[in-house]
């Protein structure tokens, strides 16, 4: 009668099967893998060559004619779990399906390299590698991961390659990958904030506390020194929309973007303002859509007369115009700050 041996943490119900002690099961979320020519479909699992003496039976029932003994060398759970030729007829069940196990056991016998085409594949062979103490497969996996950019998969996401390796400890992987994330993968914003939380549930208090402040500040900036944008400059013509004194008038050309010389100080008083205070209960001295704001920039003391046109700063605060651009302004924060909303809830 064969004998199974059942790699799982479930007790078998068969009074033919030996329980082993469950091994520990690591199944990171995420990633990316690096080799990478991508396949459109998966083919057959690889089949060790003949001559094996142990099965491998894999979740979906797919059984593998394996040699012990390079399972032996190749992982310390392997080779505590049977000894190398004493049962031909042994069979040992994993938990994984035949499409981790083949990926398994093409890093380990030394016919051809394996292809590794999705994010899917690199995340089910670091989480067999691991399971199984397999050095050498782990090794080669996180080679493939320090290439970065090198790589046309990791190239293609490499915030997923990063969350990959550190959650399976793999740290020089980590720094490339870090670094490359740091080049070519935008965080401030909502939504890349709100993947990353996804990808890594370990960031997610940070992503809370420093995520939200960093897109925060990245959004205020965007809105408030886009000078020829809207909301800041809501017209074809740049600035026509608020009106300016006449002196400033004649120099204006409606070819070239005039920004009035007070909005790059409203500007910037308007970020201190925002970046320390919710914009929904902002404190009477620090109210940007008070008109009164604006002469009040004018007076700083590192603003002198060369720097802001005081004609056009009465100008323009005693204007329609003035209160209509400075609501719209006040409309598109409240629209994008209100994306991050839900960055502050738990998940």
């Amino acid at each position: 009668m064969a004998t199974r041996i059942v790699c799982d943490v479930e007790k078998s119900r068969d009074l033919d099967t030996i329980e082993l002690a469950s091994i520990i099961q690591v199944a990171p979320t995420i990633m990316s893998s690096s080799t990478i020519k991508p396949v459109e479909s998966d083919s057959s699992p690889f089949q060790p060559p003949s001559g094996g003496d142990l099965t491998l039976r894999s979740s979906n029932g797919v059984e593998f004619r394996v040699h012990s003994l390079l399972l032996h060398i190749a992982s310390t759970v392997f080779g505590d779990m049977f000894q190398v030729g004493t049962n031909n007829h042994q069979v040992v069940d994993l938990a994984e399906d035949s499409q981790t196990i083949g990926l398994m056991l093409e890093h380990i016998y030394p016919v051809k390299s394996p292809i590794i085409d999705s994010f899917d594949k690199l995340e089910k062979c670091l989480a067999v590698a691991q399971k199984y103490d397999i050095k050498g497969m782990m090794g080669n996996l996180d080679a493939e991961l320090r290439c970065g950019a090198k790589s046309e998969l990791v190239a293609g996401d490499p915030l997923r390659a990063c969350v990959l390796a550190d959650s399976f400890g793999l740290s020089e992987a980590g720094k490339v990958l870090a670094r490359l994330v740091d080049w070519k993968t935008q965080l401030l914003t909502p939504e890349a904030l709100t993947r990353l939380r996804m990808l890594s549930p370990r960031s997610e208090l940070s992503v809370r506390l420093v995520g939200t402040q960093a897109a925060r500040a990245n959004i205020l900036s965007e809105i408030l020194f886009g000078f020829t944008q809207y909301p800041m400059n809501p017209s074809t013509n740049p600035a026509r929309a608020i009106p300016i004194c006449q002196n400033c008038d004649k120099i204006r050309s409606s070819n070239v973007v005039f920004i009035p010389s007070w909005m790059v100080h409203w500007s910037h008083s308007v970020y201190k303002i925002l970046i320390t205070h919710d914009y929904k209960d902002l404190p009477s001295s620090c109210n940007f859509l008070d008109p009164d704001l604006l002469p009040r920039l004018a007076q700083q003391p590192k603003v002198n007369a060369s720097m802001v046109c005081s004609k056009c700063v009465s100008t323009a605060k005693g204007s329609e115009e003035y209160v209509t651009w400075v609501s719209r302004i006040r409309d598109v924060v409240d629209s994008r700050l209100r994306s991050l909303d839900a960055l502050y809830e738990r998940p």
